[in-house]
């Protein structure tokens, strides 16, 4: 008798915890994603990027994939964006325009998909303000960028940025730091 108690004790206890493991696995997961799509609606782009990456998605569920790529592609450019502004208040000025070059890269290669995930309004909001730091810190278009963009190969493309951060006169003086 006491072996068969004792068996039903472990058996029991087992499940127990099973139990507990999968409702806290799904409750946190669900705690992630609406952690998640709150930041991303507040306009928190980068802490909802914070919040699911490591996550793992449930590529079955579309609306969590969705969630993820929309979260993926806006997060991208506001990081840009908030590099850009880092990198200008430092004085670092050669990455601050490698950043906002980079938002134009991405900008041009996503926004059909940002279009159809239902995010193009905040994708568009982020790359205005990509142009317009590009063209009042650094004097230069869209189309200039584009340009900038398909330099054969990166040492022709590093050198083009420093060239341009040289002529402005916004290189980094190390002595003034």
């Amino acid at each position: 008798f006491r072996r068969v108690l004792f068996r039903s004790s472990i058996i029991l206890g087992i499940s127990i915890f099973v139990l507990i493991y999968l409702f806290s696995d799904i409750t946190g997961g669900d705690i992630i994603i609406k952690q998640a799509n709150s930041d991303f609606k507040n306009g928190e782009y980068t802490k909802a990027y914070e919040d699911i990456k490591g996550y793992s998605i449930d590529e079955k569920k579309e609306a969590q994939v969705n969630l993820y790529r929309k979260i993926e592609l806006v997060a991208f450019m506001s990081s840009q964006r908030d590099s850009f502004y880092v990198f200008a208040k430092q004085g670092m000025y050669e990455d601050a325009l490698d950043c906002l070059l980079k938002g134009v890269k991405r900008y041009d290669e996503y926004c059909d998909e940002a279009e159809s995930l239902g995010v193009r309004s905040q994708y568009d909001d982020l790359e205005s303000e990509i142009e317009l730091r590009l063209a009042d810190t650094y004097k230069l278009d869209k189309t200039t960028a584009l340009e900038i963009l398909r330099l054969g190969n990166k040492k022709e493309y590093t050198a083009m940025v420093y060239q341009i951060v040289a002529d402005l006169g916004l290189s980094y003086d190390k002595d003034e730091k």
